[in-house]
């Protein structure tokens, strides 16, 4: 029994680093058939007179995608009636970029206990002796920050990474193309325009400035990829959906930051996304963050957020 499970700890490990490697490698999904709204919008001409670091309750932002594969689109839709089990696997934190270091992390059992309450708004319960698992969750969490300048391709690939855990694939995806077109258009001498590549997708919308910025920033990330287990005690890798976490440092400590993006991000496990959506909650004194409590998401795939909570 104790080799059994030491060649499943092998075999988690092995698949979770095989998870953070590939991660931005993956090719965009298809086009989703609708927009979730923004949650909580706000206006591009609101100001705030004092800086966060010296406002009483600051404003956290936070963002949430997830992707779902073709295999997790052919799964029945975890429900109360019908439950699906899954097994938890927490990777250590990372520290990504140019990082001073000093972070506060949370202790597993925090980090386990957030991700467990959040998979359960949607009906994803622990599995145990009487529900065997049969989907593995993998968590990737740290704290991401932007490379020093002179990095070229490498420092480019980095920002895309950052990008895809803000914005998703396909934000990803337009925005290594408007890279791709900078490039070109530098090298071979492209259209003469008044905006090159990059700015016209800069400005293409409020949302795409305000998801660049997020990315930009030094923020907080959590990933929480969803794989076949039954596939996985075959030696198979199978991802069901991955669901990309950020929060906006912002002087919040991790320790608390983190367990609230994914307790913030409930109603979102599982459910097919087209757009990231936008949220944004307040810190209390103590630096901890309100995140309301989660709504389950009544209408299947739709990608509206569920409702705010605070």
């Amino acid at each position: 029994m104790a080799n059994s499970r030491s060649l499943l700890t092998l075999r988690l490990a092995a698949l979770a680093a095989a998870s953070a490697i590939a991660l931005p490698a993956a090719d965009p999904p298809p086009p989703g058939a609708s927009l979730p709204a923004v949650d909580a919008p706000r206006s591009p001409w609101s100001l705030e007179v004092l800086p966060r670091s010296f406002q009483k309750n600051p404003p956290v932002d936070m963002t949430v995608i997830t992707n779902m594969t073709d295999a997790g689109r052919k799964r029945p839709p975890a429900t109360a009636d019908r439950p699906t089990y899954f097994l938890v696997y927490l990777t250590p934190m990372r520290e990504e970029g140019q990082n001073e270091g000093g972070e506060r992390p949370p202790t597993p059992a925090a980090m386990e206990q957030a991700i467990q309450r959040a998979l359960a708004v949607n009906n994803f319960l622990p599995a145990d002796a009487q529900h065997p698992p049969s989907l593995l969750a993998i968590c990737h969490w740290g704290v991401s920050n932007q490379l020093p300048e002179g990095h070229g391709d490498a420092g480019n690939l980095y920002a895309l990474t950052r990008a895809r855990l803000v914005g998703g694939e396909r934000f990803a995806a337009d925005y290594r193309q408007a890279l791709t077109q900078e490039q070109l258009d530098s090298e071979f001498g492209g259209q003469i325009s008044l905006l090159s590549p990059l700015k016209r997708f800069t400005q293409r919308d409020y949302k795409t400035s305000m998801l660049l910025d997020r990315a930009n920033a030094e923020f907080y990330f959590a990933t929480v990829s969803a794989y076949d287990f039954g596939a996985f005690q075959r030696g198979q890798r199978e991802l069901l959906w991955r669901t990309m976490m950020t929060v906006h440092v912002n002087g919040i400590a991790m320790t608390d930051a983190v367990p609230a993006v994914i307790f913030a991000s409930a109603g979102y496990f599982g459910r097919e996304m087209s757009e990231a959506v936008v949220l944004q909650r307040r810190a209390l004194r103590d630096v901890r963050v309100d995140v309301g409590e989660p709504k389950v998401l009544e209408q299947p795939a739709d990608s509206r957020p569920p409702p705010q909570g605070r």
